[in-house]
């Protein structure tokens, strides 16, 4: 590790200890399974916001109505709600990483299901919207398992490295997946963006099946429905929690002008600028 140039005085110089501060601490990065699943889940993060732009676009295109945009988003809400606390039962009860494997194996089948929808001659809108559901309520199902493997795989003092190395990846994939999503759209057409989203997954399951198993404590419970109802229990014991809730809710049915987007798109650029929005 290199030292700090030192002062006249001996003492450490102000720029480099500022530098210090603001150097990304790649240490988790040595742990095989977590560098596995790190490249694996960025890879595939890039072509989910890939989708995350083709869905609401190819809505609009068929549609013509922000007011389909936006039940969109509705319809992928409610089975987020709703698979959310069985996610976390079954996240304590089985192995993890082979339930994270299973979801996402079922996800990348639902896109390669948008993809060949996409390349109908006449694309069906219930099938956009069925599809979307089922994608959103995977999602509710893997991402406790994924949350809850990720510390598992890296040492204690390394938590807060491993948050911000998770929080670069999901940053990185909300800006530069939906700007290549419409660009590919653009440029080559709606199939596009979710064909590469189908060969993204080919990296995180890769990575998976890569990685070593992380089954559950020898006294963890079996999943069943009082686990669930436990789950929700705590939550309304929290008003905190139920708090954030809300008001996260609130901003995302009256503060996101995502539905409007593709709407506006065509008065910008067309599907190129979707994807900056």
């Amino acid at each position: 590790m290199s030292h700090a140039p030192p002062s006249a005085d001996g003492r450490q110089t102000w720029w480099w200890r500022l530098s210090r501060l603001a150097a990304l601490d790649t240490r988790p990065l040595r742990h095989r399974d977590f560098r596995l699943l790190f490249i694996g889940k960025t890879v595939s993060f890039l072509g989910s916001m890939m989708t995350y732009v083709a869905l609401p676009y190819q809505t609009y295109q068929l549609s013509h109505s922000t007011l389909a945009v936006g039940l969109l988003g509705v319809t992928e809400l409610i089975p987020l709600l709703l698979f959310a606390f069985l996610g976390g039962a079954l996240a304590d009860a089985v192995d993890r990483k082979r339930l994270v494997r299973l979801t996402e194996v079922l996800t990348a089948a639902a896109t390669f299901a948008l993809l060949g929808n996409a390349l109908l001659p006449h694309p069906a809108m219930w099938a956009i919207f069925a599809i979307s559901a089922c994608m959103s309520g995977l999602d509710a199902l893997q991402r406790p398992s994924l949350d809850a493997m990720t510390p598992r795989l890296v040492d204690r003092d390394e938590l807060t490295a491993t948050s911000a190395l998770n929080s670069i990846s999901y940053g990185l994939g909300m800006v530069v997946g939906p700007a290549l999503g419409g660009v590919l759209i653009a440029s080559v057409g709606l199939s596009s963006a979710y064909g590469i989203d189908v060969v993204s997954f080919g990296a995180s399951l890769t990575a998976l099946a890569l990685m070593r198993a992380t089954p559950p404590p020898p006294d963890a419970e079996r999943p069943s429905l009082r686990r669930v109802a436990e789950g929700i229990r705590y939550a309304r014991s929290r008003p905190e929690l139920i708090g954030t809730y809300v008001v996260d809710m609130v901003a995302m049915f009256f503060g996101m002008p995502t539905a409007l987007f593709p709407a506006l798109a065509p008065h910008f650029g067309g599907a190129g600028v979707l994807g900056l929005l």
